[in-house]
């Protein structure tokens, strides 16, 4: 996973107020601050989302790949496999239960490797965070700074 980073609050070009500055210039000096805080909070929050929406496309390409692999195979195999199936059960059952025994074998076997798949899709998922952590934690450094700046 890939570090995102922003410069620090010391980094910033605020200062201590200078003797003989116009309270004018000292409001714009602030604004002009927060507004540069503010653009770098926003930039964070993109790239920090772009990284989790990265995690998800991957995500929901398994979970494409596996219902389409879980299909094609499906589409594929279920004639053939039903036909050979029935066949065999009916050396064994009566007729009337190989008809219907052989397709549901086959639909709990595709199912599981189909569960399988769309499973590996969800862990995926679920081990990404989606809160905009590093975020939220200069957010509130922000906040502690301008406290003491302020109070």
């Amino acid at each position: 996973m890939a570090t995102i980073t922003q410069p620090s609050l010391s980094e910033h070009r605020l200062g201590e107020p200078k003797a003989g500055v116009p309270v004018g210039q000292l409001f714009r000096d602030v604004v002009r601050d927060l507004r540069d805080i503010t653009k770098g909070e926003v930039d964070l929050l993109k790239a920090e989302m772009r990284e989790r929406i990265g995690r998800l496309e991957k995500a929901m390409m398994l979970f494409a790949l596996g219902g389409a692999v879980a299909l094609a195979a499906a589409l594929t195999l279920l004639y053939t496999l039903n036909m050979g199936l029935t066949a065999l059960f009916a050396l064994f059952l009566p007729a009337m239960v190989a008809v219907w025994l052989a397709p549901l074998v086959l639909a709990i076997a595709f199912g599981v490797v189909g569960a399988v798949v769309l499973g590996r899709g969800a862990n995926v998922m679920r081990e990404t965070e989606w809160k905009p952590v590093q975020t939220r934690q200069t957010l509130q450094e922000d906040k502690e700074w301008l406290k003491s700046k302020v109070g």
